[in-house]
């Protein structure tokens, strides 16, 4: 059995010689194991990023790459590297691999985020980059965003201010965390349709009863981001998304919002509760700029 692990490593380093002979190197990374690659040092040195960020000031590096089985993971933290991966390279570093998880999550790989590269990718990028992202239409719905923050301060003061102690409703958003995170893991397939099954109850219903209020002429003027998905026209002056393609977007846009947003700003909390000099010149910028009389506005945002 030894002896049958041993030529298996033996002829995948071979292979592998013969691949780097024909290509250009890998940026610097910690060395691999054999065949599994780099998952027990991620592992044993947990959270990922900061192992990351410590082999890059280790190796004195702004970009970095770790082997993962036959997947390369390649970290950048240099603005000037990454329009190499975002703009020049993006058609190569795009792909996403199919999954049951995607698979079930973009309907069948309508969307955009975790759909293998293609011509469903690239219709999907147009119209979220250009009618739903783009500058214009932030501009158009900065009230809305405004209002729904106002709101949302509102709820978590009043919830702070009723419940006290009371930590039930962190728990609840805790859950529907981690609940996101279960459903986009692996294999799980009872467990995403579920989920699924659950979003689509709650957004189906909206978005089909708009596209009747635009159809029947009910509506004439575009109020939120879905009015954008719904008035988006092509070249010809056709809509670009079927009614499908609408609900698979409106559903991941939704499901990303739920985990990236927070982790950002927790993290960022985080980083500056630990570091006191850090709040303290954010507290003391934010005073100098905004003032105490209000909250902070997009437009104090440079």
């Amino acid at each position: 059995m030894l002896l049958v692990i041993f030529l298996f490593v033996v002829k995948a380093k071979g292979k592998a010689s013969k691949r780097k002979s024909n290509q250009a190197p890998f940026p610097p990374g910690p060395t691999p194991w054999p065949i599994i690659g780099n998952p027990p040092e991620i592992w044993r040195k947990r959270p990922a990023f900061r192992w990351i960020h410590g082999l890059m000031k280790e190796h004195h590096t702004d970009i970095l790459c770790a082997r993962l089985a036959n997947s390369h993971v390649v970290a950048v933290t240099s603005p000037v590297i990454a329009p190499e991966f975002l703009k020049k390279n993006d058609s190569v570093f795009a792909s996403r691999p199919v999954t049951m998880a995607t698979e079930y999550s973009s309907r069948r790989f309508l969307t955009i985020a975790v759909v293998p590269w293609g011509d469903q990718w690239k219709k999907m990028r147009k119209v979220v980059t250009c009618d739903i992202v783009s500058a214009s239409k932030l501009r158009s719905l900065l009230e809305n965003r405004i209002e729904e923050a106002d709101n949302l301060v509102r709820f978590i003061y009043n919830q702070c201010k009723s419940n006290g102690n009371d930590n039930s409703t962190a728990s609840a958003v805790v859950n529907l965390r981690l609940g996101m995170r279960q459903y986009s893991g692996n294999g799980h397939e009872k467990t995403v349709c579920k989920a699924m099954k659950i979003v689509s109850e709650y957004q189906d219903p909206l978005i089909d009863e708009r596209v009747q209020e635009w159809r029947e002429g009910k509506r004439t003027e575009p109020e939120d981001l879905l009015d954008a998905f719904i008035l988006a026209k092509d070249s010809n002056g056709k809509p670009s998304l079927s009614i499908e393609e609408i609900r698979a977007q409106c559903a991941e846009l939704m499901l990303a919002t739920v985990d990236n947003p927070s982790n950002a700003v927790e993290w960022a909390m985080a980083e500056m509760i630990n570091q006191l000099e850090t709040l303290l010149k954010a507290v003391e910028e934010i005073d100098s700029l905004v003032g105490k009389e209000r909250l902070v506005l997009e437009a104090d945002i440079p």
